[in-house]
């Protein structure tokens, strides 16, 4: 599959000019809403909630399975739609991901939109199979949530992130300014700030973050930002 990126541009010269800026996200998405995704003229930028889309987390059932010469074909169904994803096997670890892709497995994907013959596609660059089946319902809510937000509809709560106590300002700045696809693990987190907070404290401010939503678990005890 041949990827193609392109600068973006106005379709009318009488039409303001879209602007993207080339910022890293990390949304959790339904298939639905990836089908509601806008393309700016078939190229390799994305747009949702009047927000960028860069990095994707979805989760679904896998529902058919074709193997290829460089990987995977498969199709996931998250109970609002179908998609169609890809999968290539490039190193050991990914080997051992794709022994996830089977028929019934519950598996959160993360990775990127592509367009191919004018019909989107879902590029994984992660699989991981989920066993606990409250995941769905973990899903939906940071779904829900980061609609509103980028819809603008959570500005109350942008209010209140402003008053949160000090540790829990400082502990959500440290991940959100040293996190990677897979997240900041508890561990790093703690010895980034050890030498401010007591490592407890620093604990309990992760729950704490957790359970408002501000950040999220990508896998064990790996964190990300919500937004």
């Amino acid at each position: 599959m041949d990827e193609h990126y392109e600068e973006a541009g106005g379709f009318i010269q009488s039409s303001p000019k879209r602007e993207f800026l080339n910022i890293k996200t990390l949304r959790n998405l339904t298939i639905s809403q990836i089908n509601a995704v806008e393309t700016l003229d078939n190229s390799a930028q994305f747009k949702l909630d009047s927000a960028e889309i860069t990095n994707i987390v979805i989760i679904g059932w896998v529902r058919d399975i074709k193997k290829v010469q460089t990987g995977v074909v498969f199709t996931i169904d998250d109970g609002t739609d179908f998609l169609k994803c890809t999968f290539w096997s490039h190193s050991s670890v990914e080997e051992e991901q794709t022994a996830f892709i089977n028929i019934g497995n519950f598996l959160k994907l993360i990775g990127s939109i592509r367009i191919y013959e004018g019909k989107k596609s879902f590029h994984c660059s992660y699989i991981q199979q989920i066993e606990d089946s409250n995941y769905l319902t973990y899903h939906y809510i940071n779904c829900i949530y980061q609609h509103l937000y980028f819809s603008n509809r959570l500005k109350k709560e942008s209010k209140k992130i402003n008053k949160m106590p000090k540790i829990l300002e400082d502990v959500l700045n440290c991940i959100k300014n040293n996190q990677d696809d897979g997240g900041l693990n508890i561990n790093i987190i703690v010895r980034m700030m050890e030498s401010k907070y007591p490592s407890d404290a620093i604990k309990d401010a992760i729950k704490t973050l957790l359970n408002d939503c501000h950040i999220h678990s990508v896998g064990g005890e790996d964190y990300r930002t919500t937004i």
